[in-house]
């Protein structure tokens, strides 16, 4: 239920971003989980509309069970993978007492919000402060690493002399390969960005082994497993070869999630660029164009609290780890032709990613 959810949650951001000329990224789930704080204190007509994006189907108990437990599984550290998220609260004002604290102290117990102190006045300079001293956890040779905030700002009464409070999700991941993988660079080589048009990328290789692999008539898509196998990269790579936002408009939740049901060992070459992604998105506007909230300045929360403010930014690194180049495997044009019954993954024109954990989305992009 929430598995698709998340996922038809994610897809409509990235379709209502609508700028695929140039890499993006971002994350499902911290906007979920951001969703899920105002929707502890919203206002009926809000409260129905997040739940009806984040939950579908879903009643208020299981949503808030849902994601109190996501909560806490997302904090956790194993296997050279670390997962880190943490929901915070921050006033303009002298107290929190605007807030109702039956309220504060919901969102407390069930998703261990933090007091971050008195510093509620513009939400972006929130979130810049909170990225610039958010603690990192770093393992040695790390081949991904993901962050993501997703922050609220509320006013009382929207008079422009009212304290505001802020609300926020942060999110980390980093996190190694598989120990069997040995994806290794290569030279830089050429990536489809137009018909007529290549950029030289610099790309990762693992040649001729058994790895996770689906497809059907619109994608192929290939899952690499971390170190810790229940989080994992997905790469969906459009069989068109520059078909990229032609096929978004036909892929669903159901048809994503279906893809990553059936994947099963194939024998593969594989070639993907190496790349690093940060962005920063109005998240008033995209929530405004999907239609979660009718006006998104109205009153959403009780006690005629408006939201005033909403900024995600996100950035995600996939690399080998710093492992060795190898230059031979540079030169292996197509492993199709050399091994008969395997497959060449060639993700040399744009696609679609996701980070997973357990099939939820922690994030998802577009590399072009």
């Amino acid at each position: 239920m929430f598995v698709e959810a998340e996922t038809d949650f994610g897809l409509t951001i990235l379709r209502a971003h609508r700028n695929f000329s140039e890499p993006f990224v971002f994350s499902p789930i911290s906007i979920c989980l951001a969703l899920s704080l105002l929707h502890t204190g919203a206002n009926k007509i809000a409260r129905l509309q997040i739940a009806d994006y984040i939950a579908r189907g879903a009643n208020e108990d299981q949503l808030l069970q849902h994601y109190t437990f996501l909560t806490a599984v997302l904090n956790s550290h194993s296997h050279n993978v670390s997962s880190v998220s943490n929901n915070k609260f921050f006033t303009s004002g002298t107290t929190s007492g605007k807030f109702a604290q039956a309220y504060l102290g919901k969102i407390e117990k069930h998703y261990g919000v933090n007091n971050g102190g008195q510093e509620g006045k513009v939400v972006e300079e929130v979130v810049e402060k909170e990225e610039k001293t958010t603690p990192e956890i770093i393992y040695y040779g790390r081949d991904v690493k993901t962050t993501a905030t997703t922050a609220y700002s509320t006013r009382m009464n929207a008079e422009e002399n009212s304290d505001v409070e802020t609300l926020m999700n942060e999110l980390q991941l980093n996190a190694t390969w598989d120990p069997t993988y040995n994806l290794q660079r290569t030279t830089h080589e050429p990536f489809s960005v137009a018909p007529e048009m290549r950029k030289l990328v610099e790309y990762l290789n693992d040649g001729l082994v058994f790895r996770d692999y689906a497809e059907d008539e619109l994608f192929e898509a290939l899952i690499l497993n971390y170190s810790d196998p229940t989080y994992s990269l997905a790469l969906f790579l459009p069989k068109k070869h520059m078909g990229l936002v032609e096929t978004l408009q036909k892929f669903s939740a159901r048809h994503f999630q279906s893809l990553l049901e059936k994947a099963k060992r194939t024998y593969l070459m594989i070639k993907f660029p190496v790349f690093r992604i940060d962005r920063t998105i109005d998240l008033g506007d995209v929530v405004e164009r999907m239609g979660i909230f009718e006006d998104f300045n109205d009153e959403v929360v009780e006690d005629s609290f408006n939201v005033t403010r909403a900024v995600h930014t996100a950035h995600i690194e996939v690399t080998d780890g710093g492992r060795a180049v190898n230059l031979n495997m540079g030169k292996i044009q197509d492993a199709s032709v050399l091994v008969d019954g395997a497959i060449y993954f060639k993700a040399d024109h744009p696609f679609l990613f996701a980070v997973l954990r357990d099939r939820h989305p922690l994030y998802i992009g577009i590399f072009c």
